[in-house]
């Protein structure tokens, strides 16, 4: 049996959100192709200039060229931020994804098995996730773990 990779793994977490994954990085890779456009409209200020030395009054178009580089630098970021906010979403769901599972998972042990198995540290932990869970309401498993660790 081949062992699935970390991707796909994520990828089964994410569920439906995988979609925003990828889009996060299709819209990073655009965000850095259009970063480098400003770098075009610099050197075609550059170019204007050094072709009209020593009497500068003759360049033309250095303003129109200056506020294309600004405005590909801000749409660069822009798409950036998008990319980071697909990101985010997916991963964010990715982790409440992995903890409902984990919790469904503590929650499904054999009664005996933090006993046997674990020390005071994990079961002071696992309580204080649980109720802080019941508290911010979560997910359903996560509040039944709240009410199981009343009991």
């Amino acid at each position: 049996m081949k062992k699935k990779s970390s991707l796909s793994r994520l990828f089964e977490y994410a569920g439906n959100y995988k979609y925003l994954t990828v889009l996060s990085w299709i819209l990073s890779a655009v965000s850095a192709w259009i970063a480098l456009v400003p770098f075009y409209y610099i050197w075609r200020i550059i170019k204007e200039v050094l072709a009209v030395a020593p009497d500068y009054s003759q360049a033309q178009n250095l303003k129109g060229y200056g506020w294309a580089a600004v405005g590909f630098a801000l749409l660069s970021m822009i798409i950036y931020v998008g990319s980071l906010m697909c990101s985010h979403v997916a991963a964010f769901h990715v982790q409440a994804e992995m903890r409902s599972q984990m919790m469904h998972h503590i929650v499904t042990l054999p009664m005996g098995f933090m006993d046997s198995e674990g020390s005071v540290f994990p079961i002071h932990a696992l309580f204080l996730f649980c109720f802080r869970s019941f508290l911010h309401g979560k997910t359903a498993s996560d509040v039944l773990c709240a009410g199981s660790c009343f009991f």
